[in-house]
Order: structure tokens, then sequence, then C-alpha cells
């Protein structure tokens, strides 16, 4: 991707010759899991882009000039990189993102902020704000809200029931819940989470095709996305269920291991 960043650090499409949607964040996010896995160090080149990205994100975040007014996309991507890189940058390096992420002004930044209806994206800024909150800028009194509003878009089978109910945000925003529950999110509202996500990524399991595929049908259907989320959740709950011990085992099939 470094062939597509420009001097800012902003990742530009080949195609279209702009900045689109969320990349840029998201490229950061990917090389600071490089970093912080010692596959490269600080010094290398690559990592060096990957901070210049994480520091135009902020920018834009704090300018609310976020391109295409996806802001509500940018936090979760933005406090797993800072988390990432932080103990390996300067004190100076680190004050600078500090101070950006204490300067957001979400009702700004945000496109469906404080939003009650369902749409995935509310609940997409709802798990960057637990980022915030979890690393002590913000309180976690507005994720408890939109949490409190938004569990009740949830059906009997844990899916996310958004208007014309495409199967691509039902799963879009309950990867990014599972992911707060595995960063350990214990608030007022994590009995609930808890049951409807487990729910929803047993249903999930039993919906996807032979060859693992999201089924098809309506609004962003064949984005290259969903199947990855979909290893998302499942891995999510696949270690969950290792953890507890719950692992089942059966005969070898064929000379072969088979773990159900």
């Amino acid at each position: 991707m470094i062939k597509y960043q420009d001097e800012d650090g902003r990742i530009i499409d080949p195609v279209e010759k702009e900045e689109k949607y969320y990349t840029t964040p998201c490229f950061a996010h990917s090389v600071g899991a490089l970093v912080a896995s010692s596959y490269i160090n600080l010094n290398d080149d690559l990592a060096q882009r990957g901070i210049k990205a994480l520091d135009i994100s902020l920018t834009d975040m704090v300018n609310a000039t976020v391109n295409g007014d996806h802001g509500d996309f940018y936090t979760w991507p933005v406090m797993l990189a800072y988390e990432l890189y932080k103990p390996f940058v300067s004190e100076e390096q680190l004050k600078s993102w500090d101070d950006k992420i204490q300067s957001i002004k979400v009702e700004k930044l945000y496109r469906t902020y404080n939003k009650s209806e369902g749409n995935n994206w509310v609940l997409v800024h709802t798990a960057g704000e637990f980022l915030r909150a979890k690393s002590g800028f913000v309180s976690f009194d507005y994720v408890e809200k939109m949490l409190g509003i938004q569990l009740a878009n949830f059906t009997d089978l844990g899916m996310y029931n958004e208007h014309g109910n495409p199967l691509a945000y039902d799963l879009f925003p309950r990867h990014y819940l599972s992911g707060m529950l595995q960063m350990k999110y214990t608030g007022a509202h994590a009995v609930a989470l808890k049951d409807n996500l487990w729910k929803g990524a047993w249903t999930s399991l039993f919906m996807q095709s032979p060859f693992g595929e999201l089924p098809t049908g309506y609004r962003s259907s064949h984005h290259i996305w969903n199947e990855a989320e979909q290893s998302v959740v499942f891995e999510i709950y696949a270690s969950a269920y290792a953890k507890l011990g719950r692992k089942k085992k059966q005969a070898h099939l064929k000379g072969r291991p088979y773990y159900p």
C-alpha cells in the first residue's frame, strides 16, 4: 500500500485518485500490528509510514474533515493503532497523539452521533468510543447510552436489524461489538450483549454457504470484507470456547484429525 501513500500520509485510491473511506487509519492499524509483534522495528520505513498515516487520520478527526464524512469508522482502527504504537514511540509523539485524541469533537465527527434508529454506523463509532474510554480519554457514559438504545435492534437470533435487513450490515456491527467483548467490556449492558452476540455467532455459522460465504442478497452483499468479518467473529468465539476448555475432538477420519 505504501506506493499509494501521499506526502501527508493518506492512502490514495489508484483508480479514483482520492482517499476513500477509512483506508488510511486501517493502514496505520495494520502497520502498528507489525511493529507491536516485532515483525518490523520503529525505524523501518514502513513503520514510519504507519505513524504518518495515524498522524493525518487524527488530524482529520480533530478537524472533522474526514473524507466522505466517514468519521464514524475512524475511531476504532485509530485507537487500535494508537495502543499498538504506544510502547514504542517517543514521549513527544505520544503527547501529540494524546492531545489530538482528547480534542476530538464527536458531535462534529460522527454522522450518526446520538442516533437511535437501527444503523450499523452508530455501533461502529460506539465501539470506537469504547476504546477511547478504555484508554482514559472520555467517560463510558456515551457508550452505555448508545448500547442501551441499540440493543432493541437485535432479533431473537442475535442478528442486528437494520433497514432492509442486509446480512452484510447485520454482521458488520456484530464484529465490532464482539471485539468490544474480547477487549473486556464489562459495563451495564455486558450480559445482554454477550447473549445477543453469542446467538448471532451461531446463527452466522449455520447460515454460511458450504464454501464459508456470507449469504448473498440486497445491499453490500458482495463486499469483499463480508467473509473477513465472519472470520473475525468465528475466531473470537472459537478462542472463547477453547479458553473455557470446551474442545470437542472426534476420531480420525481417513487418517486426518477432524475438529468440528
